[in-house]
């Protein structure tokens, strides 16, 4: 045990994880008194690491700035061409990529929520998904977006990965990051159950909830530390 480093001096007052009472949706609860209160401010702090590689793809890489950049550009897109509107849903059709992140960041930075859609649903599950869900806009690759059935009551617009992400991001360029205002416990994610035993379910978690993994994997990784 590293005797320099005790739980209060982590967690205690003055701490960098410190622990106060706040009411939470009218519970008083224990809380991470430093934490973001938003997954955009987690977004905004990755600006720190700069040109340091964030996304590996292949041959691809973007760097943190870059991929703040592209956030940027393409949430600012998403509001003014596609009418996006903070509480208003996303949904993201798409294997792993780039792309998918870009999406995800971009959407969550406006106050929208992510509908996050599993890349192996075949088509009576992606068209329950998306009539749960309501999106405003679907983000699809080509494969995926080939499985949405024709006979769907859509009413969202669609976004292909392939042929218009990257020219929508261009079109985008120069925004800087949205500052609608976001509250802790808005939605950020829907996030689908398996669905074993039924159709699949919407699980929603909040901005905080997100927020207060990230803290607490934190406050692990310093009080594994201390434990050494």
């Amino acid at each position: 045990m590293n005797e320099s480093i005790t739980a209060n001096s982590l967690t205690g007052p003055g701490a960098p994880f410190e622990i106060v009472d706040e009411l939470v949706l009218g519970e008083r609860m224990p809380v991470f008194k430093n934490r973001p209160r938003s997954a955009r401010e987690l977004l905004i702090d990755s600006a720190r690491h700069g040109e340091l590689c964030y996304i590996v793809y292949g041959d691809q890489r973007v760097s943190f700035d870059e991929h703040l950049h592209q956030v940027a550009a393409f949430a600012h897109v998403l509001q003014d061409e596609f009418g996006v509107a903070k509480g208003d849903r996303v949904a993201i059709l798409a294997a792993n990529s780039p792309e998918w992140i870009i999406a995800f960041w971009a959407t969550i930075s406006i106050g929208a929520v992510v509908a996050s859609m599993n890349a192996f649903w075949a088509a009576p599950e992606i068209a329950h998904a998306l009539a749960s869900s309501e999106p405003t806009v679907l983000i699809a690759d080509n494969e995926r977006l080939a499985r949405v059935p024709p006979n769907s009551a859509a009413s969202w617009r669609s976004i292909e990965i392939e042929s218009e992400f990257a020219g929508l991001v261009a079109r985008g360029g120069g925004a800087t990051i949205s500052n609608v205002v976001i509250d802790e416990d808005d939605p950020a994610v829907i996030l689908y159950t398996s669905g074993t035993t039924g159709r699949s379910k919407g699980a929603v978690a909040s901005h905080r909830s997100i927020c207060g993994f990230v803290t607490l994997s934190k406050y692990s990784g310093a009080a594994a530390l201390a434990a050494a």
